[in-house]
């Protein structure tokens, strides 16, 4: 797999603020190895992605070393054949200047912590365009790993991925909010965080970021 870099700005169905993040948390400093397998074809990856995945030097503080650079977390962005996304049927409706306040209540529950629902709620009211409503579900974690696969070595005590699906709306509308069941975050931990967004009705695929 060649480095993916950033796509040309004459694709206007993908957004230009990608950035999907995966958190390491092992106890003790740990060479980790990172292989993602998305049902789609990988527009950018950041720092380079080989044939062999990422091979990062991590530390328990969540800090990464990758030939010879630090990073926070390491970050992709796919794009997802529509055909192949199950849009969940749950979720919560709320109008544009609300997000902020469902991240605040929805993300901790879901198992991020502050700096992660942070950079989360920083990241995705910046990229989202502005519209009265959005519907916001949590895509299950089946499918996230049917349509992403996530293979970490050594294997974790626990994963964590929360993908959120939003999509904008005119009008707001009722839905049946989900049970969503506290997580606990214990041992070698790791975290991803993201979302599917589509930016273009007329295009088959969707942006996972």
């Amino acid at each position: 797999c060649e480095l993916v870099r950033r796509p040309p700005a004459s694709i206007p169905w993908l957004s230009p603020y990608c950035k999907p993040a995966i958190y390491l948390y092992p106890k003790e400093k740990t060479e980790v190895q990172v292989s993602i397998a998305p049902q789609g074809k990988l527009t950018l990856t950041i720092p380079y992605y080989s044939q062999q995945g990422w091979n990062a030097t991590a530390y328990p503080d969540g800090k990464l070393d990758y030939q010879g650079d630090s990073y926070d977390y390491l970050y992709y962005e796919a794009e997802i054949p529509d055909s192949l996304i199950e849009k969940p049927q749950e979720g919560f409706v709320v109008a544009y200047p609300d997000l902020q306040t469902l991240f605040g209540n929805i993300l901790p529950k879901l198992g991020l912590n502050e700096k992660e629902s942070k950079q989360f709620s920083q990241y995705w009211l910046k990229a989202l365009p502005s519209a009265p409503y959005y519907f916001v579900g949590i895509v299950s974690e089946n499918n996230l790993n049917a349509i992403a696969p996530l293979t970490i070595n050594p294997i974790p005590d626990n994963v964590i991925r929360v993908t959120l699906y939003f999509q904008a709306l005119e009008e707001k509308r009722s839905v049946t909010a989900p049970v969503i069941n506290p997580v606990k975050r214990n041992g070698f931990t790791v975290v991803e965080w993201g979302g599917i967004v589509k930016t273009d009705p007329q295009h088959p695929f969707s942006c996972l970021m």
